[in-house]
């Protein structure tokens, strides 16, 4: 009796075990890790652990060595960027890059999807091909002099695209550009800080032909095409004061699109 009960036990705690290895091995194959998640302690960790290090190597040396107040300072303001990184307005601009090389990729595109995405929907598109082909085969067109034969008209697609009905009345280019001089959202002159280290780069729209006349405007009225700005965030200082002024981050104008300005003709009278 004992044994056969020792013998249900190791076979339920096998039945269970196996239950549960196929999710356990899926996970271990999973090769793509879940995306950067701002809730997740990760990145506090990784500060606090920074510290102190940091903390330990200005202890090694007798001229670097802090006071217990001075490290306890030295924590709560390391303690503190997390949330200054996670709230600062100039994070998540799409039109922003900050790199050495200037950026190729138009933000405005949607991300191309990568060759192995591809391959597998190509794939999966083909075996469903394949799969209704072997549920149904195609209808069978009577031959012709038979009795309801059908009578196919063939269409030639055209060699050439159809132009489209619309256009731009005032035409568009755009461009990563590295701004030096702006005004701030006061109207304020201001520099913008290019470190060769962390240059930023801004998505500009200008117009393709400034100050031209712009297209499908009736007669009766004066057309241009002129630029309008928009503003972003943008580390800069004021102008003419880089020894005298902090670098701050604040919103400053940059070229944002381009449209068209009509006036009434002035037609004198006879």
């Amino acid at each position: 009796m004992e044994r056969r009960r020792r013998a249900l036990v190791l076979l339920v705690l096998f039945l269970v075990e196996s239950a549960f290895l196929p999710v356990q091995c899926q996970v271990l194959r999973t090769n793509h890790p879940p995306p950067f998640n701002f809730s997740s302690g990760i990145v506090r960790l990784i500060i606090k652990s920074y510290t102190d290090e940091l903390i330990r190597d200005l202890g090694d040396s007798p001229a670097l060595r802090l006071s217990e107040s001075q490290a306890e300072f030295l924590r709560q303001r390391l303690g503190r960027l997390y949330e200054h990184v996670r709230r600062h307005p100039a994070l998540h601009q799409r039109y922003l890059w900050v790199g050495r090389d200037q950026p190729v990729a138009s933000p405005d595109e949607p991300p191309l999807a990568s060759p192995a995405r591809l391959e597998t929907q190509a794939s999966t598109v083909s075996k469903r091909g394949d799969s209704r082909q072997e549920r149904s085969s195609p209808p069978q067109v009577p031959q012709g002099g038979e009795r309801g034969s059908v009578r196919g008209v063939k269409r030639t697609p055209p060699e050439t695209p159809i132009a489209p009905l619309s256009e731009e009345i005032c035409r568009t280019s755009t461009a990563w550009e590295r701004l030096n001089e702006t005004v701030d959202s006061f109207g304020n002159a201001v520099e913008v800080v290019q470190d060769e280290a962390f240059p930023q780069w801004v998505f500009s729209y200008r117009c393709a032909s400034q100050g031209s006349s712009c297209v499908g405007i009736d007669a009766m009225y004066n057309s241009e095409c002129t630029e309008r700005s928009g503003f972003m965030i943008l580390y800069h200082r004021k102008s003419g004061s880089a020894n005298d002024s902090l670098p701050s981050w604040g919103a400053v104008e940059v070229p944002h699109h381009c449209t068209c300005k009509i006036t009434p003709k002035v037609i004198a009278e006879r």
